[in-house]
């Protein structure tokens, strides 16, 4: 159980930080969202002849990784491969214009892959200034997360088989770029994760590696106990119903045995008014929203696996965090509510073999969660 603690505390310290931080963007146009530095993304590629994932990293406005990384592939016994590039680009010019380059992981025989590394970054950046304004847009909540609430182009881009339509999102960093569908409806190129590095000794952008074929963290096992429920009021209107199954471990924190954690608290920030309550009419800003898809310590969100929903004040968000380390694999859910000065923060994590087993039961527990809004 000290694992998920680990989880809940990190995200509740690192959340503030992150609506605090110096804010920029790629050259030759003006994100919806600002990304601020140590922000990255990584997308699959399909266009190559194994599995294959590219990724980038802004440093700060002037300094910029790209990485390509292939797992070992069983079937051709080919090995694992890694090749990495540090760019400094003129933060001032109205296009990407690369001033320097050092090449990092990589060996003799990846040119053509430096090189590709090179041209996608151009044509990433051609691209999205060309698209032009990128306005957040608030999904359904009841597709998938790589087609919901995007911005669809129609675009030729030879890379990927001529005619393609490239979906755009503000909140998907860097590039804004989410999903590249070709002609027949196949995904060529889409966002897996999207993170932040949280030090200069953070490798979480180094060591992606990304994500196995099916979740196979089976080793959890959770015997469900009936009883009378309790309903707990916790701080400035928040209350949560659990049963005999949950103990407190903190003033807002509960356990589930060894299968799930829960947190209840509020996050004061004054940049929940900064960031910009007109760009989502009036509920959590799209800038913070952005903040719950982010990967953080080597845990990576999936985010093709993300569901969003939206309310006038509130924003959900459900995802499956994947930690290479542990091979642990838990089902997340993340609400955020507006309150003056801040937000309301809710948490559930649930190992994902345990959540399948018991969904509905989980389920209940999450929704019995709720703010009085008479007393925010």
């Amino acid at each position: 159980m000290s694992a998920f603690l680990k989880v809940s505390k990190v995200f509740a310290a690192f959340f503030p930080a992150v609506l605090c931080s110096a804010a920029f963007a790629l050259p030759g146009f003006t994100p919806s969202i600002a990304d601020v530095s140590g922000e990255y993304v990584y997308f699959c590629d399909k266009t190559f002849y194994r599995d294959s994932y590219i990724g980038f990293l802004a440093y700060d406005a002037g300094t910029f990784a790209a990485r390509y990384f292939a797992p070992k592939d069983e079937k051709t016994k080919l090995p694992a491969k890694s090749v990495e590039i540090y760019v400094t680009v003129n933060p001032d010019s109205d296009h990407l214009e690369i001033t320097g380059e050092k090449i990092g992981a990589a060996a003799p025989d990846d040119t053509e892959i430096v090189n590709y590394l090179h041209d996608i970054m151009y044509e990433l950046s051609a691209r999205r200034i060309k698209a032009g304004a990128v306005e957040p847009v608030i999904s359904a909540g009841k597709g998938g997360f790589l087609r919901e609430g995007a911005i669809k182009k129609n675009e030729d881009f030879m890379q990927f088989g001529g005619n393609v339509t490239v979906f755009y999102d503000a909140l998907i960093p860097l590039f804004n770029i989410k999903l590249i569908e070709d002609a027949a409806g196949k995904n060529v190129f889409y966002a897996v994760a999207a993170g932040r590095l949280r030090s200069s000794e953070d490798r979480s952008f180094a060591d992606f590696a990304g994500f196995p074929v099916k979740y196979a963290d089976n080793r959890h096992v959770f015997k469900k106990s009936s009883g009378d429920k309790t309903e707990y009021a916790i701080s400035d209107g928040q209350s949560i119903t659990l049963d005999k199954n949950w103990t407190q471990q903190m003033a807002n924190v509960w356990s589930c045995k060894d299968a799930a954690v829960l947190s209840a608290g509020i996050i004061n920030s004054s940049a929940s008014s900064a960031a910009g309550k007109d760009a989502d009419k009036g509920g959590i800003p799209f800038a913070t929203v952005r903040q719950l898809l982010l990967s953080m310590d080597g845990a990576y969100i999936n985010l093709p696996d993300v569901k969003i929903s939206y309310s006038a004040d509130s924003c959900s968000v459900e995802s499956i965090l994947f930690q290479p380390e542990t091979g642990n694999v838990t089902k997340n859910f993340k609400t955020l509510t507006q309150r003056d000065g801040g937000f309301y923060l809710f948490t559930m994590s649930v190992f994902y073999n345990i959540y399948a087993k018991h969904k509905a039961y989980f389920d209940s527990v999450k929704n019995s969660y709720s703010v009085n809004m008479g007393i925010r």
